[in-house]
């Protein structure tokens, strides 16, 4: 569980971090409200390749120059991101889909609206090779984005925080039961009887996510962000 010093290029790294966090995150965030408030579009950011250059500058690692294929830091750790910021939320009452920054449901008028927080990681296990891979992997490391204040319906503050998974220690040996458990009892039955696979969940802050003993590594929370210049 010890990264590899030499491979430790990028310095300066909080720096480095609240200034991408402020180009590629809180102005661009600004801006999209702005537009989303006259398209009625999503103004979600999606945090996939964003997750994977500030993954680079927490680890203060380059990464495996690969995209969608390969190593995602250079050492071989493999990152994972998910954000529960601006998910799609439902009308209690006619069941219409509404953004997270409309408080009055457009379709009915209703105020009392679903604010959906189930976003989660995503690992994809379809064949043994795949589970072997994960298994195998030195590092996984799981960035989410997500409100410190969520059930207090405060939305003007959010968190990014990153944690730690070793698939090879003993402290993580949860971690490799459900990747087995999900391959062996989930998805090989499903795919047997020609049902519909999915990957397997990993959710944030669940009992089954503290069961793995994960290492926070990484934790900030930018307030006030759609104000923020």
């Amino acid at each position: 569980m010890i990264p590899n010093n030499k491979l430790i290029t990028l310095s300066n790294n909080l720096e480095l971090i609240i200034s991408f966090l402020n180009d590629l995150i809180i102005k661009p965030r600004v801006d999209i409200r702005k537009w989303s408030e006259i398209t009625k579009q999503t103004p979600t950011l999606k945090i996939g390749y964003i997750g994977q250059h500030l993954s680079s500058l927490i680890l203060g690692m380059q990464g495996g120059r690969t995209g969608a294929r390969g190593h995602d830091i250079i050492d071989g750790t493999e990152v994972k991101s998910c954000t529960k910021v601006d998910q799609a939320d439902k009308c209690n009452d006619c069941g219409e889909r509404l953004m997270r920054s409309e408080l009055v449901c457009f379709n009915c008028g209703s105020c009392h609206i679903k604010r959906n927080d189930d976003s989660k990681w995503l690992f994809s296990i379809r064949s043994l090779e795949e589970l072997n891979q994960y298994k195998d992997l030195c590092r996984i490391f799981l960035l989410i984005s997500d409100y410190p204040n969520f059930k207090n319906n405060d939305f003007t503050s959010i968190r990014f925080e990153a944690f730690e998974i070793y698939p090879k220690s003993d402290r993580m040996k949860n971690f490799n039961f459900l990747l087995n458990n999900h391959y062996n009892n989930i998805y090989l039955p499903k795919l047997k009887n020609n049902q519909k696979t999915n990957p397997m969940n990993f959710h944030p802050y669940s009992f089954q996510f503290y069961l793995c003993n994960p290492v926070k590594v990484f934790s900030c929370i930018i307030k006030n962000i759609d104000i923020s210049t």
